[in-house]
């Protein structure tokens, strides 16, 4: 086998595997396109993880057009090798021949490193997302005799994972899904330590938790408090100092529902408002 054949083949195939990926990409998105309008949009609310869902969906369908193309391009090659295809490069001096071996090397390593990137980010998602969901579910549990919950509120270019309204008060839980390795979740004022990770700042979610109260008030017509949840599913809580956040895990979540002070309580106009606001905003 010359160095010819060689690089004629894998020019073959990673330019046809190209050409591949193209097509792929463009069916993901013209499908995309024909399911992005929901059934039933009037009636239909997001659902507990909806964008991770969404987001782990986009990134399984690239792993599998990055896993199929691998597959094409393996066979392209050895079919080329095989059938002893040349001629491409015929007359090339060795040394360029060289050069577009290192090219197509390049290329190679490229589709495998978004294969091996794709299928990091999809193993994140998907814990986030589970994450998520066991939040959700469990907030299910409390909507029956705490209120109305609903999922992925959208406030200013943020969002907030989870809002609990009823006439005990209004409730932000936001969702922080980490992989535990050893130790337990700690919160002191406005930062979060999970087991030996580095400390997460909650600022964030602050701001966020102000600007719904802010929209709640405005809604309401008087002030509103809006409690900040923090969520650590998998995690077990050691210990908290603040008096901004509520640290839970999946399992005891319900104690936010003894997190209250006699002015957290709402109006039955209030509730309502607010509810329909959120129903408004929070349709499919």
């Amino acid at each position: 086998m010359d160095l010819d054949a060689l690089t004629t083949a894998g020019t073959l195939a990673v330019a046809l595997t190209i050409v591949f990926l193209g097509i792929a990409r463009l069916w993901q998105r013209l499908s995309g396109l024909v399911s992005a309008t929901p059934v039933f949009a009037d009636s239909r609310m997001r659902e507990a993880a909806e964008r991770l869902r969404n987001e782990v969906e986009r990134l399984a369908r690239s792993q599998s057009s990055y896993l199929a193309a691998i597959v094409v391009c393996g066979l392209i090659f050895l079919a080329a090798l095989s059938l002893d295809v040349s001629g491409l490069y015929q007359g090339y001096p060795e040394w360029q021949l060289k050069l577009i071996v290192l090219a197509l090397t390049g290329a190679a390593t490229w589709i495998l490193y978004k294969v091996a990137r794709t299928l990091v980010t999809l193993s994140k998602a998907r814990f986030e997302r589970d994450a998520c969901i066991a939040v959700g579910h469990q907030l299910q549990r409390l909507a029956a005799s705490h209120g109305t919950v609903f999922h992925d509120v959208e406030i200013g270019g943020g969002v907030v994972d989870n809002v609990l309204i009823g006439q005990g008060g209004a409730y932000a839980v936001h969702v922080v899904a980490a992989r535990g390795k050893t130790g337990d979740a700690t919160l002191d004022g406005e930062t979060l330590t999970l087991g030996e990770r580095d400390p997460i700042r909650l600022d964030g979610y602050t701001n966020r938790v102000h600007r719904l109260a802010a929209l709640f008030s405005k809604t309401a017509g008087s002030p509103v408090r809006v409690r900040s949840v923090i969520a650590v599913p998998g995690w077990e809580v050691s210990e908290q100092h603040s008096d901004k956040h509520l640290l839970v895990n999946e399992r005891t979540l319900p104690m936010l529902t003894g997190w209250r002070e006699q002015s957290d309580y709402l109006m039955d106009d209030d509730v309502r408002a607010i509810r329909t606001l959120l129903t408004d905003a929070g349709k499919r």
